[in-house]
């Protein structure tokens, strides 16, 4: 415990020192490598946890130790997804070095790890990548980062993509840059695949393609979209960023081809229904005024009701 302490706190001298009297012959590396606690822990989980670079750059650039290594998960899947939800993090395992480090918010080190290799898109055991933590805390510097370096931006985790993360946690900037990056967008390359609109009662398949195509709609297994969280979170200024998308992604396509049908605008639905509710519900649930009007001067129907009929 006391080895893998001063590994957390930074203290490079200690840790150097504790584990030369580990080593039985081994060899350093392979003794320092064999140091985990329960969960599959090592020292570099733990100084890339607490941002301590330069015990990150002994681990890997004199010792040689894996940039990649994930942890134990020890814990119900589903409530290890509530944990998520509810942005208590520190729990969680499954978890690569690089994933430590963004979910803690130490830029530094997290960029240093991917120079050193680290696979940006490992995921969790619940699907989440560096991508969703940084876009969940607001680390534009690490999202802009990851963006570039052609990270998938709409990777999906158990909780949604990374711009539902920034939704459901109020983080407007996180959301401008991930829309930015089209996140929760298909390419228009994806119109010659998909011809079937009439699911979604579109009388021009095209058109209704094109619009799931464009719009930031993109949902959980439980029909969570970005709007949706960013309404539970109670998050004025992501649900506008959302909304604002329709004003953006206008279109209004040439008559000589088979997009002559279109002219619509493709933005966040406002009255998606999830658990049976709109985000309308939600809002007059949490008494937000001001998220409600907002709902409301976007389309909101104020006559829906939810499963219960209320």
């Amino acid at each position: 415990q006391q080895f893998l302490d001063a590994s957390r706190t930074g203290n490079l001298d200690l840790f150097k020192k504790l584990a030369t009297q580990l080593d039985e012959g081994r060899g350093l590396a392979q003794t320092v490598a064999d140091v985990k606690d329960a969960n599959k822990r090592g020292a570099l989980h733990f100084a890339a946890r607490e941002g301590k670079t330069e015990v990150c750059k002994y681990l890997l650039e004199d010792l040689k130790l894996d940039v990649i290594q994930k942890t134990k998960m020890d814990m119900d899947a589903s409530f290890s997804l509530l944990l998520v939800m509810f942005w208590n993090l520190h729990c969680l395992t499954g978890e690569t070095p690089l994933i430590h480090a963004a979910r803690q918010g130490h830029t530094s080190t997290a960029k240093y790890l991917i120079e050193c290799g680290a696979d940006p898109e490992i995921p969790s055991e619940l699907g989440a990548t560096a991508l969703h933590h940084a876009a969940g805390i607001g680390d534009i510097e690490l999202l802009r980062f990851l963006l570039s370096h052609d990270v998938d931006v709409n990777s999906q985790s158990d909780a949604g993509t990374a711009l539902i993360w920034a939704a459901g946690h109020g983080q407007q900037d996180a959301v401008k840059v991930l829309l930015e990056h089209h996140a929760n967008k298909l390419p228009l390359e994806w119109l010659k695949l998909n011809t079937d609109g009439a699911a979604k009662g579109c009388s021009c398949p095209t058109a209704c393609g094109l619009y799931s195509a464009l719009s930031p709609n993109a949902e959980t297994d439980d029909n969570i979209t970005p709007l949706l969280s960013a309404v539970a979170a109670g998050s004025l200024a992501c649900l506008e960023q959302l909304i604002q998308e329709k004003k953006n992604l206008g279109i209004l396509a040439p008559t000589h081809n088979s997009l002559g049908c279109l002219h619509f605008l493709a933005g966040a639905d406002v009255n998606v229904i999830a658990g049976g509710a709109t985000p309308l519900h939600i809002a007059a649930d949490n008494g937000s005024i001001d998220i409600i009007n907002c709902i409301l001067k976007a389309g909101g129907d104020p006559n829906v009701t939810d499963e219960v009929r209320l």
